[in-house]
């Protein structure tokens, strides 16, 4: 009984730093690189893996045809890790988002809970906690490609691949001088239509929450975050690679 006892307050005292752990991750927001711009993002699938990467050339072509140039490069990274159902009674994903963006951060959305925006040897963290939440046995996904800017917009533009396969063309379009998604949603639509045609009809469902309300980097990587995971659901098991 007394081992049963000394195990308890053994798991006790594990979780106990675990949540300290998330809290001090937490505390990083405050000192965090992110600096807020006054911007609005809308990210999308604009072609499915049936259509091929090669539409991903159309769709730049379409671009500096409207006269956009090419700013750089641009890379959003996803693992997915999974809570100890010993630990934790509910399973819980995690999925831990990086960008090129801000490569000082790294983004921990955890599956209907909180965002931790904490330094990016958060990842080290995490995985130097595997009693804790283990890396999923699936491929990292990502979207990678090129930057355009025009006028006002910048406008990213790449693959989506998980593993070596890839999974969809993404676009990320960001309008400037605005803070709030209702007030240039309609800007941004009509960008969109105008070089991927009208698979640009609505805002992704987390800037749809969200029109109303200031943006953050922090909702950009929200809407990286629902495409991933509308990917990974699509993606029978097994057939990553």
């Amino acid at each position: 009984m007394n081992l049963m006892n000394k195990q308890y307050e053994n798991c006790r005292e594990i979780s106990g730093n675990f949540s300290l752990l998330l809290f001090l991750a937490t505390f990083l927001i405050f000192f965090c690189s992110i600096v807020p711009k006054m911007v609005v993002s809308s990210v999308h699938i604009v072609s499915d893996f049936a259509a091929g990467p090669q539409m991903v050339e159309t769709f730049q072509t379409n671009l500096e045809t409207l006269g956009a140039k090419k700013s750089g490069n641009f890379l959003i990274e996803c693992d997915t890790y999974y809570s100890n159902s010993a630990i934790f009674p509910t399973q819980k994903l995690l999925n831990l988002l990086q960008s090129s963006e801000y490569p000082a951060s790294a983004f921990s959305l955890i599956e209907n809970g909180s965002t931790i925006v904490a330094d990016s040897s958060f990842e080290q963290i995490i995985n130097n906690l595997s009693n804790f939440y283990s890396s999923k046995k699936m491929a990292r996904i990502e979207v990678r490609g090129q930057k355009f800017t025009l006028g006002d917009f910048i406008v990213k533009l790449g693959s989506c691949t998980m593993g070596a396969s890839f999974k969809a063309v993404v676009a990320e379009i960001e309008y400037g001088p605005c803070s709030v998604p209702n007030a240039c949603w309609d800007l941004i639509k009509e960008l969109g239509r105008s070089f991927v045609g009208p698979s640009i009809s609505k805002p992704n469902q987390h800037l749809l929450a969200r029109m109303n309300e200031l943006y953050s980097p922090v909702d950009t990587i929200h809407q990286y975050n629902d495409i991933f995971n509308q990917i990974k659901k699509q993606t029978p098991q097994g057939n990553t690679m």
